[in-house]
């Protein structure tokens, strides 16, 4: 019975990693687009800011690896 924990453990850890690094890499593909992208001239402050779609991914990513290490 331990064993098997312990390598359930193992794998979710090793899992969390591989998650972590995928989510990096689309944040590094978020930060990529917006770098080429003129800054926003703030009307009136009410416009929400527009979220790209890699960051909605990256973010995700970044919650599923918490809760696989947690």
């Amino acid at each position: 019975m331990l064993q098997s924990l312990e390598e359930y453990s193992t794998i979710a850890l090793y899992s969390a990693m591989a998650v972590y690094a995928i989510a990096f890499i689309f944040y590094v593909v978020d930060l990529a687009n917006r770098s080429g992208d003129p800054a926003p001239i703030a009307a009136d402050g009410n416009t929400p800011a527009k979220r790209s779609r890699s960051l909605n991914i990256g973010f995700s990513l970044t919650v599923l690896g918490f809760v696989l290490h947690a």
